[in-house]
């Protein structure tokens, strides 16, 4: 029969007791995020606390910004070179059928400019009279403005001198047929506006006599469907 040794049972129980409490001491600094001291706020670093300073470790963050900022990134939009395919005369009459200012964006075409619009028709003259105005002078023709919708013509109506745009609703921009140029075509007297002025019409596009009344409007032109080409 073994007998135990009363001593030495309570000197065992007593490591054990402390071994215990130092890993349960442990574990809960490293849950709760606060050493032992209750007045302190050293943290301890335990599993989950290292594993989301990884997480937001410079090299993470580098991967994230190649993400947003490297091969994902979408590129930005050009204008177009040439005529889309789906830009043709038959839209163009179809346009001509809506209040103006508000002709639905599928019967106007793109220009070579960006962010600019005309009619269908008008379009297709404009990239033939820009083809041979590149040929020319070496660069596109200069647009300031074109297509204007009904809420555009009311903002330039309230926001310019009285008489420099025409009544919401009465331009002749929120027909599609107008564009107003610049790159030397609002001087009357520049190579650029002489040279407009003797082949625009080849193309349907003209400088109408109301554009030298008061206001006077050198950089204004505008298309007509019924001109056609006369080269």
């Amino acid at each position: 029969m073994t007998v135990r040794h009363p001593r030495k049972g309570r000197l065992a129980g007593a490591i054990t007791s402390t071994i215990l409490a130092g890993v349960l001491a442990g574990t809960l600094g490293a849950t709760s995020g606060f050493s032992d001291d209750e007045n302190s706020t050293t943290t301890t670093a335990g599993p989950l606390m290292l594993a989301a300073e990884r997480a937001g470790s410079p090299a993470s963050s580098t991967g994230a910004e190649r993400s947003a900022n490297g091969p994902t990134a979408r590129p930005k939009a050009t204008a177009p070179t040439k005529a889309p395919p789906s830009c043709n005369a038959a839209q163009g009459e179809r346009a001509s059928k809506y209040p103006n200012g508000q002709i639905p964006t599928r019967y106007l075409c793109p220009l070579p400019q960006r962010d600019l619009l005309l009619r269908a028709d008008a379009a297709l003259a404009f990239y033939e009279l820009n083809a041979a105005y590149k040929r020319h002078f070496g660069t596109d023709a200069c647009l300031n403005d074109t297509y204007r919708s009904l809420a555009k013509q009311r903002q330039l109506h309230d926001s310019m001198p009285s008489g420099m745009t025409a009544r919401p609703g009465f331009s002749r921009h929120g027909l599609g047929i107008a564009a107003d140029f610049c790159g030397g075509v609002q001087s009357e007297g520049s190579p650029q506006f002489a040279w407009l002025r003797a082949n625009a019409g080849k193309y349907g596009w003209f400088h109408p006599d109301r554009a030298y009344g008061d206001p006077y409007e050198p950089w204004h032109w505008e298309f007509d469907p019924s001109r056609g080409k006369r080269r």
